[in-house]
């Protein structure tokens, strides 16, 4: 399965470098990829380099700027199982569809979106009566994630202190 992994800006220097705008939580995921796939085509991954949060890359067969700046532009994917995540983070589409619980066993919803911010990811969690509730997805909000079974355990008494209802108007 393929996940989009960033977005190429430009080519970088005259032997066929690209600056690449990583989608990753930071460039150093990108270390255990192989090959990655632009406009369909698959690319053996020669090199990866940090600079400033973006990744600059060599291609195989990509040895040149004109080479380079045919790719300006393209989005860039990778095999999911390729990509090393550090502990305790996921991919948003694996999130996306858990059923979120509080340790008291309470049954909360299910989350259908996931805004990043930055700071703190927000999910978005449909309650069984139809609302919205969203929270910042915080380390002490965290009690478990099985993404396996589709299940988020959360700190009940921390998710009423940062959690908000959506106004639905």
């Amino acid at each position: 399965m393929s996940i989009l992994i960033g977005k190429i800006l430009k080519a970088q220097g005259i032997k066929g470098e690209l600056k690449l705008d990583c989608y990753l939580d930071n460039v150093n995921s990108l270390n255990g990829i192989s090959t990655v796939t632009i406009a369909g085509r698959r690319y053996k991954l020669n090199s990866v380099r940090n600079g400033s949060g973006f990744a600059f890359v060599r291609l195989d067969g990509i040895n040149d700027r004109n080479a380079a700046e045919l790719l300006k532009d393209w989005e860039v994917y990778a095999d999911k199982s390729d990509i090393q995540l550090p502990d305790n983070r996921y991919f948003v589409e694996d999130v996306i569809g858990c059923k979120v619980y509080t340790q008291q066993g309470t049954y909360i919803g299910e989350v259908v979106d996931i805004e990043q911010y930055g700071s703190a990811d927000v999910y978005s969690v449909v309650t069984p009566d139809g609302k919205t509730l969203s929270f910042p997805w915080i380390k002490q909000l965290e009690v478990g994630v099985d993404i396996n079974n589709k299940k988020i355990i959360v700190n009940d008494v921390m998710l009423a202190q940062v959690s908000v209802y959506q106004d639905e108007n």
